[in-house]
């Protein structure tokens, strides 16, 4: 599923957080309608996305009980990432979700390769005529998500991004490729055409036309940097939502026992699959819901 955009609607009753258009978010957040999607890519074809069920409630609504109440929202890594929070003062909560978006800003600028000067965009284009040479973080990052593509015996795969490009899901609508032409790409993929040096902290790749695409893990990482970042500020609860698709609930807001998730069901959209509670857990869920086209009669 793509990290589809969402957003918060203050009038829906059970506070969801429902998917809106581009159009609609550029409406809203005054962001660029056209901006590019990312794809989170499925291990099997879910179709759900998730709609988050909050406590979208005004910034007085507890202030008798001593604790406040914010929420935010800003397009960061081609999705909304939409923050409601909990804490003891108003202005420092204020002051600590837009610090806790300014860090999602910063892992996009680093992590993203729709964007030309980040590392791994410098990765994709040097890599495979030398060592590229990546901070530390990055570097961790990438060594990680690596070792998932070892333990899942390659269904997980940052290096997916050759055939991204030939199926048209990079900066496109889609299409079908030749024969010949997903040959190529599957000729690109795999953890084996990267090598990573720990002592020089360095990534090569193997061949010209291998790249890494982060869009499966990046989202997830932002949601964690977020949610550390609380922890450290003394945020008492909180909802992240990285594009209706990835959630983290920190604590429980004043009153529940947790923050209610709703996953939409993946054949009638307008319908619940599932209610699950979260409490100092994540949830991420992807499908082909979002991103597909069709060809021929076929859905790809």
């Amino acid at each position: 599923m793509i990290a589809c955009c969402s957003r918060a609607d203050a009038s829906l009753s059970r506070g969801k957080l429902s998917k809106s258009s581009s159009a609609e978010l550029a409406t809203l957040y005054s962001c660029p309608a056209d901006m590019p999607t990312r794809n989170l890519r499925p291990l099997a074809p879910l179709a759900a996305a998730l709609l988050v069920a909050g406590n979208w409630l005004g910034a007085s609504g507890l202030a008798g009980q001593g604790v406040h109440h914010h929420q935010a929202a800003r397009m960061s890594m081609a999705c909304l990432y939409a923050i409601e929070a909990y804490g003891p003062n108003a202005e420092d909560l204020a002051r600590i979700v837009e610090e806790a978006l300014d860090e999602v800003d910063r892992v996009d600028r680093l992590m993203s390769h729709y964007k030309a000067p980040s590392d791994v965009s410098r990765v994709n284009r040097e890599a495979a005529r030398h060592p590229v040479t990546v901070d530390a973080e990055l570097f961790d990052f990438i060594a990680e998500a690596m070792r998932y593509n070892r333990d899942s015996a390659g269904a997980f795969d940052i290096t997916v991004g050759p055939l991204m490009k030939a199926w048209g899901f990079f900066r496109g609508d889609g299409r079908v490729p030749s024969e010949e032409e997903i040959a190529s790409a599957r000729g690109h993929v795999g953890g084996a055409h990267v090598t990573l040096d720990h002592g020089a902290r360095t990534i090569a790749f193997d061949a010209p036309g291998v790249e890494i695409d982060l869009g499966g893990i990046a989202k997830g990482y932002a949601v964690d940097r977020v949610v550390g970042l609380f922890r450290q500020r003394g945020v008492v609860a909180a909802l992240i939502s990285a594009g209706g698709s990835t959630i983290y609930g920190l604590g429980a807001p004043p009153g529940r026992a947790g923050w209610d998730v709703e996953i939409q069901d993946p054949i009638e959209s307008g319908k619940t699959a599932l209610i699950v509670q979260l409490k100092d857990r994540a949830l991420s869920v992807s499908g082909s819901s979002e991103k597909s086209f069709e060809a021929g009669g076929m859905t790809y």
